[in-house]
């Protein structure tokens, strides 16, 4: 008999983990991932994607970041990041990205599991695509702010829950504004 072959995908809303979980060990969330993901049967593939905000203008202030992701095994997509005009608001465009990319995964028939990591109601529409596909889903949500909907989905996990992922948060802005006053002090 042979190996039934196929892929695993993960869309980790990095914006939204931050936000709602804090500081992450990315590391050990890649870890996690491929003992429970891509050790499931000799077929299977895992493709991790992680979509990251940079504040426009300031890329070079994440380059270690984003090479450490590389490094450990993670598909980087750099979505743009905006401060509003009155400096008070953070915005970014990760959640269009991740969902057009979705789009585009779900034309490849080896792609049979998509997993989420972010808690952001957005995505609903793309989750039913993907189930209306038949193709399973999987999310994992910040326990303080994951919409009811995925609360209900057979196998939700909070983040959290994964054994050691948190890390201690180093430095806590008061504001979008006071992020950006050290960003351009720096």
């Amino acid at each position: 008999m042979a190996k039934e072959i196929f892929r695993t995908l993960v869309y980790i809303d990095a914006s939204n983990i931050k936000a709602n979980v804090g500081r992450i060990d990315y590391k050990r969330l890649m870890e996690y991932l491929r003992n429970r993901y891509g050790s499931e049967s000799p077929g299977s593939l895992l493709n991790v994607k992680v979509f990251t905000p940079i504040l426009v203008n300031a890329r070079n202030t994440r380059d270690g970041f984003l090479q450490l992701l590389k490094g450990v095994g993670y598909d980087v997509h750099i979505t743009d990041a905006f401060i509003n005009a009155i400096n008070t608001r953070y915005k970014d465009n990760s959640d269009m990205k991740i969902a057009v990319e979705v789009v585009d995964d779900l034309k490849d028939e080896l792609a049979r599991r998509f997993v989420f990591m972010t808690g952001d109601r957005d995505f609903l529409f793309v989750i039913e695509r993907i189930i209306h596909a038949d193709r399973s889903v999987e999310i994992f949500g910040p326990a303080s702010a994951t919409c009811s909907e995925y609360r209900l989905m057979k196998g939700f996990i909070e983040i959290e829950a994964i054994r050691g992922i948190k890390l201690a948060e180093e430095k806590v802005f008061s504001s979008y504004k006071n992020m950006r006053e050290v960003m351009n002090s720096s």
